[in-house]
C-alpha cells in the first residue's frame, strides 16, 4: 500500500510515460481535502492562491488524481487550520489507541472509520494472530473477497 502503483502509458508522439493510478486512499485524502475547503468557504482559486500554486493542482488533489506530497499537506493543513492527520480520517485527539495486544480487537465501531482506520484496525488484529496458517488463510479469503468484488 505504501508503494506508489504505476502503469505505463505511451503519448500522441510515441513517449512512453508512467502514470499513477488512483487508489483509494488518495481519493478519501482528496475528499476530505474538499470537504475542509468548501466548509472554510474557500473557492479552489482563492485555496491554490494561497498556496502559491495552480488551482488544476487544488482539484488534481480533491479528486484523487495527483498524489499530494508530505510538504504540500503540511502547506495546505496550515492554510486551512487544521493537524495534517485530519486528512486521513484519524482522531486529532492526541489519545493514544487502545492497546490491542491485551484485547485483541480495536475498541473503535467499524461504523465511523475511514479505509486507513480500518486498515489499521485489520493489520493490529492480524498481527495479534499466533497461527501461521490462520494468517495464510486469512490472506487467501481476502485475496478471493476482492477478486470477486472486482469482477462485478
Amino acid at each position: 500500500m505504501g508503494v506508489e502503483s504505476r502503469r505505463p502509458q505511451t503519448d500522441r508522439v510515441g513517449h512512453e510515460a508512467f502514470v499513477a493510478k488512483v487508489n483509494q486512499i488518495d481519493r478519501s485524502l482528496g475528499g476530505r481535502l474538499r470537504a475542509k475547503r468548501t466548509s472554510s468557504g474557500l473557492t479552489l482559486e482563492q485555496l491554490a492562491n494561497r498556496l502559491d500554486i495552480d488551482p488544476e493542482d487544488i482539484l488534481s488533489y480533491e479528486t484523487g488524481a495527483k498524489r499530494i506530497s508530505a510538504d504540500r499537506l503540511l502547506r495546505i493543513a496550515k492554510v486551512l487550520g487544521v493537524r495534517p492527520v485530519y486528512f486521513f480520517g484519524f482522531p486529532d485527539d492526541r489519545t493514544p489507541l487502545p492497546d490491542t495486544r491485551r484485547t485483541g480487537l480495536c475498541e473503535a465501531p467499524a461504523s465511523y472509520l475511514t479505509l486507513p482506520e480500518q486498515g489499521l484496525r485489520l493489520h493490529r488484529a492480524f498481527v495479534n494472530l499466533p497461527n501461521d496458517a490462520l494468517r495464510e488463510s486469512i490472506v487467501a479469503l481476502v485475496v478471493e473477497l476482492a477478486k470477486s468484488e472486482t469482477a462485478n
